[in-house]
């Protein structure tokens, strides 16, 4: 299995099949034998991790082997003749995956008050102060964008102080 070159738009995707991984080729993958008449069944993920959204192509190539028949068969005085081994053959088929976000997210900010009176802007007498000088609420909207239900598992909240430098004034000498 392989990707083109120029379809996988980030390397963030990957290609996952039992325990092996790759963004851009897994060369083999064995698979064993197959009787007569069996048939099998592989799943392969495509992971897309960060990349932007939009079609992934995906090339499948089969090379499959004849293998001749054991010895002990050929030995066996009932074994009707074999006909001629055929040449190993190769059948690709090209994929195209698409590839969505499964959520987008939007958040708007908005000031609903202010505590504190507004500070001039040139009132160096006070280097802090502005703590607490207004109250905001932030909207998170969440939407499903694929065709599949999605478990928000958590949503993490974190504020964080703005550690700007402190205001200095030099006097030209």
């Amino acid at each position: 299995m392989r990707s083109p070159a120029d379809a996988f738009v980030a390397a963030d995707d990957r290609i996952l099949v039992d325990d092996l991984a790759s963004t851009s080729l897994i060369d083999s993958l064995p698979l064993g034998t197959l009787a007569p008449g069996a048939s099998l069944r592989k799943t392969f993920y495509l992971e897309t991790l960060g990349g932007i959204p939009g079609p992934r192509n995906l090339d499948v190539t089969v090379h499959a082997v004849p293998v001749p028949p054991t010895s002990t068969a050929l030995a066996s005085p009932s074994a009707a003749p074999l006909p001629l081994l055929p040449n190993s053959t190769d059948c690709t088929r090209s994929l195209s995956l698409p590839a969505i976000r499964p959520i987008h997210a939007s958040f708007d900010t908005h000031m609903l008050k202010r505590r504190r009176d507004v500070k001039p802007l040139l009132d160096l007498d006070e280097p802090h102060g502005w703590e607490g000088a207004s109250d905001a609420m932030v909207v998170a909207g969440l939407t499903a964008a694929g065709p599949w239900d999605v478990e928000v598992a958590r949503i993490q909240l974190r504020a964080e102080v703005s550690t700007s430098s402190s205001p200095s004034c030099t006097s030209p000498s």
